[in-house]
């Protein structure tokens, strides 16, 4: 187990959002969080990630209590609902930022090598999307959380960006969730489900079922 994130709780405006949440990550493991709009699951990133501060929190990395934010231990990548990369940055800018080469994306990727030097406000929602997804899967770390990665894909792109989940899993923890939830369910090794701040472990899809959340 490399991180464990015990008794957070999350209070905004006088408004419990996240109530004792546990949970854990593992390398070689895919974990997703399942939940409907508003149930806490950003909140929960943030709060891992380090960028939202909560009432309580007991989160272990590398079976050591972390105190500060954990971003500042440069051991995880995050990707929020919004898109990352500024607009005014290019493709190939941002894989230099990110240590990457541009050239292995395109080897996979081919008909997006023209938009090499192109800003990134200039590229469709999928294009976009499709490249954050890659840079933050391949970029150096041990954690990868992914919210909303398949929010402009279309299924070809998922379907072609899946295999890297797969194989970058094999060297980190991930922690993605999704609406687009039934191709999580396929590669996912385990699945929670938060509502209204709280949480509980997924172990059949009858469980999902008896929530509703198949509808």
């Amino acid at each position: 187990m490399i991180l464990k994130a015990d008794s957070i709780e999350l209070i905004l405006d006088n408004k419990s959002i996240l109530k004792n949440i546990y949970i854990d990550l593992s390398i070689g493991k895919i974990t997703c969080l399942l939940g409907r709009n508003g149930s806490g699951k950003s909140s929960l990133f943030n709060v891992i990630f380090g960028i939202t501060k909560p009432r309580h929190k007991h989160i272990k990395f590398e079976d050591k209590i972390i105190q500060k934010a954990l971003y500042k231990t440069k051991s995880i990548t995050y990707l929020p609902q919004r898109f990352l990369v500024p607009n005014h940055l290019t493709p190939i800018n941002a894989f230099k930022l990110y240590n990457l080469q541009w050239v292995n994306f395109t080897n996979h990727f081919p008909e997006l090598d023209r938009f090499k030097s192109t800003k990134f406000k200039k590229l469709s929602g999928g294009e976009r999307r499709l490249i954050e997804i890659y840079l933050c899967l391949k970029k150096e770390s041990k954690i990868v959380i992914l919210d909303e990665p398949f929010a402009y894909l279309s299924p070809i792109y998922i379907e072609k960006i899946t295999p890297f989940i797969l194989e970058e899993k094999k060297h980190k923890g991930i922690l993605i969730s999704d609406h687009n939830f039934r191709p999580l369910l396929k590669i996912s090794d385990c699945v929670y489900f938060i509502n209204h701040g709280s949480i509980k472990k997924i172990t059949s899809n009858d469980a999902l079922e008896e929530l509703n959340y198949f509808i």
